[in-house]
């Protein structure tokens, strides 16, 4: 008998006209089974009338909602993205006052922490070495909206300059707002660094300049040419 009432509960379907139907069904099953168990009519008798009430209250609430029991599914929760401030000791505007002050003043890590000690505020400079090396690149990302839109007169540029213990050349392009543009790092100052420094440039701004202002070198010209046939290319000391 229990075999029989699961199977009958897992298969209920979400329209009450087929439940009617599937219950009488039931009750011609479970009549032929009273037949041959002497008790269980009287469990069926006591029993019955409240499953069966119970049951239609739920067809009807899924025909209600439109779900069917294959369809209920429990809502997984969103995950909470962790702050990137976590697990440190400071509180994130002392991070940040400091991470700003030693990228936007051209200040030491000493200076910095000196500058925080006046404060109040007694931190090491190891530790905010670690800081700039932990959330400038996310601070560049928060930032990025809020620059402007790059301009189409670009002014290049690249310099000698030891980085790591190791001299090598920046390439750098700012527009006429002097908004920075991009920047490249190479061992070499040839064709091919300025080629993948342009590249990488127009890239990442999805712009096309309509002025180029360069410098004495003989590796722009014929670059510029190739890939910015349409710019005014203007040569500066």
């Amino acid at each position: 008998m229990r075999r029989v009432e699961a199977r009958f509960y897992e298969a209920i379907p979400p329209d009450p006209d087929a439940f009617e139907e599937a219950l009488n069904r039931q009750a011609s099953y479970r009549a032929a089974f009273a037949r041959a168990t002497p008790k269980a009519p009287v469990i069926i008798e006591h029993v019955q009338p409240r499953r069966r009430q119970a049951v239609k209250h739920a067809c009807v609430r899924r025909k209600r909602s439109g779900k069917t029991a294959d369809m209920r599914i429990r809502p997984r929760l969103a995950p909470v993205s962790r702050s990137a401030f976590a697990g440190f000791r400071f509180p994130p505007d002392v991070i940040v006052l400091a991470v700003r002050w030693y990228l936007r003043f051209g200040l030491s890590y000493r200076d910095v922490e000196e500058l925080l000690t006046e404060r109040g505020i007694k931190v090491d400079h190891v530790t905010i070495y670690r800081w700039v090396q932990r959330f400038t690149p996310l601070m560049a990302e928060a930032a990025r909206p809020c620059r402007h839109t790059v301009g189409d007169r670009w002014w290049v540029d690249e310099t000698y300059m030891k980085v790591a213990g190791r001299w090598c050349y920046a390439y750098r392009a700012i527009d006429q707002f002097g908004q920075v543009i991009d920047v490249f790092v190479s061992p070499h100052r040839d064709v091919k660094a300025a080629r993948r420094f342009f590249q990488q440039a127009i890239g990442t701004t999805k712009a096309t300049p309509v002025e180029v202002v360069i410098d004495l070198a003989a590796t722009y010209p014929v670059l510029l040419e190739e890939l910015l046939p349409a710019a005014w290319h203007r040569t500066e000391q």
